[in-house]
């Protein structure tokens, strides 16, 4: 409605502006809400070396050859003592070249991935 030249101010339309604005100032704000980001995950591969004795890594010498020989028990306890050195090293060094060998792979398999198989 004019008054005097003078176009009235309609009440209901500045509502109708401030509810507009309630309704919309949510979703715009919204679009301004930062999400944090993932926390980064460092992942470092450490490749320890495994640093055997030289005297793990060879074998012992055989027991002495008895000498004057007068009875066959003492041949017998002879041969049963150089079974045992060599199980016992044998023993001993398959697992330590084992856990070399083992080492030595995993160091390769970080070093370089193997490419994946393809697929028939």
């Amino acid at each position: 409605m004019c008054q005097n030249g003078v176009v009235a101010a309609q009440p209901f339309r500045r509502r109708s502006t401030g509810v507009r604005f309630l309704v919309l100032a949510p979703i715009l704000l919204a679009g301004c809400a930062t999400t944090p980001a993932p926390p980064t995950v460092m992942v470092k591969d450490v490749v320890v070396q495994i640093r055997i004795p030289p005297s793990l890594q060879t074998c012992s010498a055989a027991p002495p050859v008895p000498y004057p020989v007068r009875r066959q028990s003492t041949v017998a306890h002879y041969v049963y003592g150089l079974w045992m050195a060599w199980r016992n090293c044998s023993e001993t060094l398959s697992a330590v070249v084992g856990a070399v060998n083992a080492q030595d792979a995993a160091a390769r398999s970080v070093a370089s991935p193997a490419k994946p198989a393809a697929k028939p």
